[in-house]
């Protein structure tokens, strides 16, 4: 909780190789005097404080040995400058540039910063959130072969991204919310066999879905969501992937019977298929470690057939969300405790079985089915008493009715 201004003096520390201040209460300005003289400074990190003005990168140029650089923002009065004085060219190697969140000052708009030209041995680069325009800096990719963590999320990049630039020493990798156009490169294992963190989610992706997505044996996210991606996902998709925790493949145009058959879900936590044209039965023998399963999407899309029982017994699971499917029959008693449940919009009959697990329910939708008995869709008869005991239960859409 340290605050007021830096102290002058810190500038005639000349050995100094690390300053992190971060996570005070540091306020007024980063003068580029202060930085200047410390020449021998390898690691520097003034996230999270209350620095007011500008602070220019510019500063940093005569710091041969500087590796690490940090600056995470919590206020908006700091601004950053990377491009004065124009063409400026850094004498230091970075293996590890963070900043996260900013609208990074520049003369001529939010275009990546030119001095990146110039780094030939970043490791990690965090740049996420930052309004950057343009096209995709493809020669980052080429220019820093060790590259092992990329977050350039919530952007405005576009264009395609050659991903043949991409190296096996890849372990997290984040391009979503660009405007990034192109297919997944049909040998993307040859190039990040290692990845354990991909997300493509939110650009203009389209093609198929290649087979070499499988090979990603180390894989534990995958998100595709919101692209334009089409066809049937590759044999494999889910089985091969054997440390898959998360994956996303919602909104695009994918179809196939992707949960039919002998199919496991593996150590997957959560599943979301939602907004495609996904069809065929959910199979019987998804059994294997669903106590891991979470939260499971598979909205809007054309599944059909009958709720199988593990789902009901999946008692790691609280969210379920299947609405708007051609689902039909009665619903399975299980162990499931689901806070959050919508089957509506499907063709399930019969009475709303009492023994699901309703105890921490927080959102229930039944509408648009066939139920019968006291709570059917045509509503008639008396509410039944159970549902003024679900004391975290906030939404009930039990409509339209008679």
């Amino acid at each position: 909780m340290f605050d007021g201004n830096l102290p002058n003096c810190l500038n005639r520390l000349s050995y100094l190789e690390t300053l992190d201040i971060s996570s005070n209460q540091f306020t007024g300005m980063l003068p580029a005097s202060l930085i200047a003289n410390l020449t021998s400074l390898m690691y520097i990190d003034f996230s999270l404080n209350k620095f007011e003005g500008s602070f220019s990168f510019s500063s940093l140029c005569n710091h041969t040995k500087l590796e690490f650089f940090q600056l995470k923002r919590d206020n908006e009065k700091l601004e950053v400058e990377t491009e004065k004085p124009i063409g400026w060219i850094p004498m230091f190697q970075c293996k590890v540039l963070a900043l996260p969140n900013w609208n990074i000052k520049r003369l001529k708009g939010s275009v990546v910063p030119s001095f990146l030209l110039h780094q030939h041995k970043l490791q990690v680069l965090d740049m996420p959130h930052n309004s950057l325009e343009g096209q995709f800096p493809n020669w980052l990719l080429k220019n820093n072969t060790k590259l092992k963590y990329l977050n350039l999320r919530n952007n405005s990049l576009q264009g395609v991204m050659h991903m043949e630039y991409l190296n096996a020493n890849m372990r997290f990798l984040d391009m979503s919310g660009n405007h990034i156009t192109g297919i997944i490169h049909h040998d993307i294992q040859k190039f990040i066999s290692y990845v354990e963190y991909l997300n493509f989610s939110s650009n203009a992706l389209n093609g198929v879905i290649p087979s070499s997505i499988c090979d990603l044996h180390q894989l534990q996210i995958l998100d595709l969501s919101q692209n334009n991606f089409s066809g049937r996902l590759p044999n494999g998709f889910v089985t091969n992937l054997s440390h898959l925790g998360m994956l996303k493949l919602s909104k695009n145009a994918l179809h196939g019977q992707i949960l039919s058959g002998n199919l496991s879900l593996g150590g997957i936590d959560v599943l979301h298929l939602d907004n495609n044209y996904f069809t065929g039965n959910i199979g019987n023998n998804i059994v294997e470690h669903n106590d891991r399963l979470i939260s499971m999407d598979i909205s809007d899309n054309f599944f059909r057939g009958t709720i199988p029982s593990w789902i009901s017994n999946a008692t790691g699971i609280v969210e379920l969300v299947m609405r708007n499917n051609r689902f039909e029959g009665q619903i399975p008693c299980g162990k499931a405790s689901f806070s959050y449940l919508d089957i509506s919009h499907n063709f399930f009959s019969g009475p709303i079985p009492y023994c699901l697990n309703l105890e921490q329910m927080q959102f229930l939708h039944l509408s648009y089915n066939r139920f019968t008995g006291l709570v059917p869709n045509n509503l008639s008869g008396r509410i039944p008493e159970f549902l003024g005991n679900l004391s975290r239960l906030r939404i009930l859409l039990l409509g339209p009715n008679c």
